[in-house]
């Protein structure tokens, strides 16, 4: 055999095929279960009530999109653009998210149980009535975005930014929200029971008429912060020291 030809014919063994991401994603699918728009151009998409079950989202553009109502459960969005989305009162039980930008996004009455938004940007997003039971959003902004009366309860929140927040009447029982920054935030009448706050930074927060019983709070910043009428039985303290049952306005 020719030793160019031999040459040749290793070569081809050697070098990877490069398959084009628009090759491999079809991104004039219509809507549908298990449907790749892999870094898909979706922006301003009507997409409501669609059924888009375990889709392959990540890196699409679907900014300004109607996800309304939509079922986008065990879905990637994976550093998907969804900023101005509309994903109200959607079914995302157990969808990823992972450094996805939704700033200004609206999640209201969104069901997101289970489902990943480490890392991601939800900065003037609202989450009102939002079902978010056992989510992860570590390292997660939240930066002037609403969650009133969201459920947060079991979520992890550890190292998030919550700063300017308005989390009326929002349940935070048993969250993580270890070094989390909650600076200015509107927590009034909340459900904190057994959270996790300790080294966080609660500077100016807000927590009137808020339970924080058996709450962590040791090592946590509170300079300015408010906890007129707060429940704090048995919550630990910053400095440690565990409040007696009956608290109420401060750690007795």
């Amino acid at each position: 055999m020719d030793k160019s030809f031999q040459l040749i014919l290793g070569l081809l063994f050697v070098i990877p095929i490069v398959v084009p991401i628009s090759v491999m994603a079809d991104c004039d699918s219509p809507p549908a279960p298990m449907v790749d728009w892999f870094a898909c151009d979706k922006s301003g998409a009507q997409l409501e009530s669609a059924d888009l079950k375990q889709a392959a989202l990540k890196r699409t553009d679907l900014s300004s999109s109607n996800l309304s109502q939509s079922r986008i459960v065990g879905s990637d969005f994976g550093s998907a653009n969804l900023h101005d989305a509309n994903l109200s009162a959607a079914k995302a039980d157990e969808a990823r998210f992972v450094g996805a930008n939704l700033t200004n996004a609206n999640l209201e009455n969104i069901q997101i149980r289970r489902s990943s938004f480490d890392r991601a940007i939800l900065d003037g997003a609202n989450l009102s009535h939002a079902l978010a039971n056992d989510a992860s959003f570590y390292d997660a902004k939240f930066i002037a975005a609403t969650l009133n009366q969201a459920d947060f309860n079991n979520a992890t929140l550890e190292q998030a930014n919550l700063t300017n927040v308005k989390a009326l009447k929002a349940d935070f029982s048993n969250a993580d929200l270890r070094s989390a920054t909650l600076d200015n935030a509107d927590f009034s009448d909340a459900v904190l029971v057994k959270t996790q706050l300790d080294n966080a930074s609660l500077v100016g927060a807000n927590f009137t008429g808020a339970d924080l019983s058996g709450a962590d709070l040791h090592n946590a910043d509170i300079t300015g912060a408010i906890f007129t009428n707060a429940i704090l039985g048995n919550a630990t303290w910053i400095n440690r020291k565990r409040c007696r049952p009956a608290s109420v306005g401060e750690c007795l």
